[in-house]
């Protein structure tokens, strides 16, 4: 009977810990992929505004086609505005006029696709035009940062999901500074 006991207590505890295992496995995966969503705006918006200034001639025209590309900061429009937009990183292809930029409603933006391409070339992405509705939110807010003369914009990348089963929201934001590094 003693050893019955002490072989189903063992039993239970391992069970116990491969559950945690899992748990805490999932979480880490999640918080990769929010990292990596969050990087992937970041790098996304900086790259737009070096290829404007590397293909552009005019410094202040090409900083302000890269700034209208995301919304109006005057009238605060897409990027600019409370709700924020999403940009749609796998249109780019190098050419900033495919990137796609929408502005989110009241109710937030949508949540990214997830699609699963094992065996293909290009693998695994997130994007919001076809895929499986992922758990993952991505919205990204732009401001003028004063006292720049309108040559520095804030960028923040906001991540939210739901993590495990029980549906605990997790928000992970990004924050950059970009400038208008061309202007003298």
């Amino acid at each position: 009977m003693i050893a019955v006991f002490i072989l189903t207590v063992s039993i239970a505890s391992m069970l116990g810990l491969t559950s945690s295992s899992i748990s805490t496995a999932k979480y880490t995966s999640n918080e990769i992929i929010a990292n990596y969503l969050l990087q992937e705006a970041i790098d996304s918006i900086r790259n737009t505004r070096d290829t404007l200034v590397f293909q552009g001639s005019n410094n202040s025209t090409d900083w302000t086609t890269f700034l209208n590309k995301y919304g109006d900061k005057d009238s605060k429009t897409m990027c600019f505005s409370d709700n924020g937009c999403i940009i749609d990183v796998n249109d780019f292809n190098g050419s900033p006029s495919l990137l796609v930029v929408e502005g989110c409603g009241s109710g937030g933006c949508k949540n990214i696709n997830y699609v699963d391409r094992n065996g293909d070339d290009y693998g695994s992405f997130y994007n919001y035009d076809d895929g499986v509705l992922s758990r993952f939110n991505r919205t990204i807010k732009m401001s003028m940062v004063s006292g720049y003369n309108n040559n520095q914009v804030k960028v923040e990348a906001i991540v939210s999901y739901t993590n495990g089963s029980a549906g605990n929201k997790k928000t992970m934001s990004l924050i950059t500074y970009l400038l208008n590094w061309q202007n003298d």
